[in-house]
């Protein structure tokens, strides 16, 4: 969508206010009276489109009643649209938005919960409010200049659902559920004319859409007042809420990749065209990663050794019944190989965008040791699915520093508890949380702002649930919580299974034919070009020099401990994929370098 339509000056800026009704006759009068406020204050043009969505107690006939006889300064600018039956919050506001012909768009609540005059002090707050035209400002009760004037049990249901909302999708909104929100006119008639959703959770569905096109959001503070006759059910409310976020991520998912870039609009500017494109192939190139590994397990050899890895193996045996034993093992280190190549391309993504990252899955992929290694190593499957995933999580934090938010603290302890349960060796990915937090706070002179109580419990939450996910999966560990846990996720003798790895002596040949030209190229050109990417952005330059370091340390520890290369290089398998990601992203600043001149 080309979002590039000039500005008008503020004076001839028109607004349209769309406000959803439904059985609202109790209200009116505080409806009206908050557009009455607004009549009074605001110097500009204005609309309001009131659309009332099939409502039982005449909703529509007695706001009209009400505007002629009582605010009758509202004849000539209001229109009032009535649905046939009930479509539901989001259903009402994508018909009054579709009917707007106002330069921005103002969606606000029947009940005023947050008055139009808000808009206002958005405007003297931030000089950007009606004239950007490529960003949605939205109200949110948790700013830290808001206020909200709520019941208890709302405020924690609000808790609930903004951590779903993090948890399952990238946006970082504290509120997405506030009602009141401004848009461009052709940023909104875009994300309304494609939502699916018509009930009450149609605003995280609008809010990713627009991230996911490259939109900005940015949130404001509101004065809010909860309104009677307002019931929920933390529990029963919380659950569905779940459902319903994991429901929007996956159509929009399923949208992005197999839909949209077969009906990518006319107006769509060649740069926003490329990112959909690539965007699906990474996508598409994913879900065949995860079909195709199940389908050759059958021929890796071996499976994993137990730990937390075992659970899901066994209750994957469980369900299907398969004749040999070991094969729900291989079945499950097929899928986390793809899983870890998954997260792999996830990072190089971060780095240089969605080319980037299947560039490195296909990699991956294409580089004979250390696919095979992967594929029949009873350990390296699962142990890398962890660590992948965490390496990822933990740049990630990186760049939210310093507001990490609850999706990236749910995805450390996730990751890191699962790698400390294959094995002992995920402890390292901590030391990297702590370290990188701190050198961070160092190279960028944040040192105030990131080392910090908020920080350092967000530091201690993912330290402890991990901990806590790595222990309970080993029942010999639990009778020495503090000794026993490192023990028990060592291997153990005799623990692992028969495999068709090769003889240690023909490793190093296999070493060398593993690492392909173009990856090793790709480094030297990352190392060439540090000074330019320091010039550019310091901040990333920072970021990718701790990814190095997930390279170097282990090397490092190696050679401090004397490690022989052939007899324990499979434990430093985990490091490749680090290498791949930053060759990766050396040939694409190469190549955004040259297209740039």
């Amino acid at each position: 969508m080309d979002r590039t339509t000039a500005v008008p000056h503020q004076e001839d800026i028109l607004l349209s206010l769309v406000i959803p009704c439904y059985n609202e006759s109790s209200r009116i009068d505080i409806m009206l009276q908050g557009l009455a406020d607004f009549e009074e204050k605001w110097n500009g043009g204005y609309e309001v489109i009131i659309v009332d969505d099939g409502s039982k107690d005449d909703t529509a006939g007695k706001v009209k009643n009400a505007i002629d006889t009582k605010y009758t300064f509202l004849k000539d600018k209001t229109r009032i649209e009535i649905l046939p039956a009930n479509l539901g919050k989001g259903g009402a506001l994508k018909a009054g938005v579709s009917l707007a012909k106002g330069d921005y768009i103002l969606t606000l609540d029947a009940d005023m919960s947050s008055r139009p005059t808000e808009l206002i002090n958005w405007k003297k707050r931030d000089s950007n409010v009606l004239s950007a035209n490529d960003t949605i400002y939205i109200a949110s009760r948790k700013h830290e200049e808001g206020t909200e004037e709520a019941l208890r049990s709302r405020q924690i249901i609000g808790g609930v659902f903004s951590g779903i909302v993090q948890v399952l999708t990238s946006l970082r909104q504290k509120d997405t559920q506030c009602g009141f929100k401004l848009y461009p006119r052709k940023v909104a008639q875009f994300l309304f004319g494609n939502m699916w959703l018509k009930g009450w959770a149609h605003d995280v569905e609008l809010l990713y859409q627009a991230q996911l096109n490259g939109i900005s959001i940015v949130d404001m503070p509101i004065y809010w007042v909860n309104q009677p006759e307002s019931k929920v059910n933390v529990i029963k409310d919380s659950i569905k809420m779940f459902f319903g976020v994991l429901t929007i991520v996956l159509r929009i998912w399923w949208y992005n990749s197999f839909i949209l870039p077969f009906r990518i609009p006319a107006d769509t500017s060649p740069p926003e065209r490329k990112q959909i494109l690539l965007r699906a192939i990474f996508n598409i190139t994913a879900v065949l990663l995860l079909i195709a590994m199940p389908a050759i397990s059958a021929a890796s050899g071996t499976g994993n050794y137990g730990g937390i890895a075992g659970f899901p193996a066994a209750l994957i045996d469980h369900l299907f019944h398969f004749r040999d034993r070991y094969a729900a093992m291989r079945l499950m280190n097929a899928v986390l190989v793809a899983v870890g190549i998954i997260y792999a391309g996830k990072l190089a993504k971060l780095f240089s965008g969605w080319g980037a990252g299947t560039g490195a899955m296909l990699l991956l992929v294409l580089s004979p040791c250390w696919f095979g290694l992967m594929v029949t190593g009873p350990v390296a499957a699962p142990f890398f699915a962890g660590y992948s995933a965490g390496i990822y999580f933990i740049m990630l934090l990186l760049r939210a520093l310093p507001y990490p938010n609850t999706r990236h603290v749910f995805g450390l302890f996730c990751s890191i508890g699962w790698a400390m349960g294959v094995y002992t060796g995920g402890v390292a990915l901590m030391g990297y949380l702590v370290l990188f937090i701190a050198g961070y706070a160092l190279l960028t002179h944040q040192a105030k702002a990131v080392i910090s109580w908020r920080i350092a419990k967000k530091v201690i939450i993912v330290g402890a649930v991990s901990y806590l996910i790595a222990l309970i999966c080993r029942p010999y560990a639990h009778a020495g919580i503090t000794g026993r846990p490192f023990q028990a996720s060592g291997i153990m003798p005799g623990s692992m299974l028969d495999n068709s790895i090769p003889g240690n002596s023909s490793i190093p040949a296999y070493i060398c034919y593993a690492v392909p030209v173009v990856v090793a190229a790709g480094l030297i050109v990352w190392l060439l070009r540090l000074p330019v990417v320091f010039r550019e952005n310091k901040n990333r330059l920072f970021i990718s020099l701790m990814l190095l370091c997930t390279i170097l340390l282990p090397l490092a520890y190696g050679i401090y401990i004397g490690m022989p290369l052939q007899e324990y290089w499979p434990h430093f398998l985990v490091i490749y994929p680090s290498v791949v990601v930053i060759a990766v992203t050396g040939m694409i600043g190469v190549k955004k370098s040259n297209q740039q001149r």
